[in-house]
């Protein structure tokens, strides 16, 4: 019976279905998946007082060359906005490359320039505006009266990136989460699933900022630090690729593994950062909605859903 084993490299099997597959489990299969429930919970149990913690570092499978602090060396940028891009104009991508040079400065990894631009998109429309819902100011509406900062800084497009990020790297394992869970976990958003419809159009202007088109980058290893950076088997989004599945220290999968036990413990690690809240249904767990957030059971329940299995809750 496949079981968690120390020492031994994991890869992740070929995707056999489509999205919104229905997979067919063999008999055969079934004792791995069994196998895969335990690990699941093993993950589970391991910190049920705060459920995961954590984001983790690049993982050396998916990128040419990584740092000693974990993540990857890439190319020197050239920051250069364009005069449009698609549907944004000259202000607008003027404002984004401000964003995105504030993050390269920090230090942010490009995910986070991801998450930036995707937050001011929603927020403001990639537009320095003077005001909106009650004291909200600038790029990312950030209010003066929740301490973000005077009404003068707020209208600087630099001190309001900067403040945005710092907020960001507050968040535990932020790299791991969907673009619209981080970005909800600064802003605090009345509208939290906001933000999502913005990933894409982000990747796209980092890539023109970054001397890439829309469709695509300048560098590899840059687009997959935007897109999944710590390399996570399916980067937290239930779809099975082919990165390296970065389990607990010392543990692995043994060769065979069936592949939806490999996703659904790829989807568990995926929210990594995320709270444990008894009674939650582990729909959106970096959400900062305690009902959406993770217990055991759901945890074990939405992991087998990524894999396309339905097991009930107990």
């Amino acid at each position: 019976m496949p079981a968690l084993h120390p020492h031994r490299p994991v890869r992740a099997a070929p995707p056999a279905t489509a999205s919104g597959r229905s997979v067919a489990v063999s008999a055969r299969a079934l004792a791995g998946i069994a196998a895969g429930v335990i690990a699941v919970l093993v993950l589970c149990a391991g910190a049920a007082g705060a459920l995961f913690t954590g984001g983790g570092t690049a993982s050396a499978a998916c990128y040419r060359a990584v740092g000693p602090d974990g993540q990857p060396l890439l190319p020197t940028l050239t920051i250069s906005p364009p005069a449009r891009v698609d549907e944004w104009d000259s202000e607008q991508t003027a404002n984004a490359a401000v964003i995105v040079a504030v993050g390269a400065d920090l230090t942010i990894p490009p995910r986070g320039w991801v998450i930036a631009l995707a937050t001011a998109m929603q927020e403001s429309g990639l537009r320095n505006l003077p005001g909106g819902d009650r004291d909200s100011i600038g790029l990312f509406q950030q209010r003066p009266s929740q301490g973000w900062g005077t009404p003068a800084q707020l209208r600087d497009p630099r001190y309001t990136a900067g403040t945005f990020y710092h907020a960001l790297l507050a968040v535990d394992g932020w790299q791991a989460m969907a673009v619209t869970d981080a970005a909800q976990a600064v802003q605090r958003s009345a509208y939290p699933g906001a933000y999502a419809k913005w990933e894409d159009d982000a990747i796209a202007l980092v890539r023109v900022l970054t001397g890439g088109t829309p469709a695509g980058p300048a560098d590899g290893d840059l687009e997959q630090a935007m897109s999944n950076p710590l390399c996570l088997f399916d980067a937290g989004d239930g779809q099975p690729g082919g990165e390296q599945v970065p389990l607990p220290a010392g543990f692995t999968l043994p060769p065979g593994t069936p592949l939806p036990v490999v996703t659904a413990i790829g989807w568990a690690l995926a929210q990594l950062g995320t709270p444990y809240t008894f009674g939650g249904d582990c729909t959106a767990p970096h959400s900062g909605i305690p009902a959406r957030q993770c217990d055991c059971s759901s945890l074990l329940q939405q992991a087998y859903r990524a894999a396309g299995i339905a097991i009930p809750r107990t």
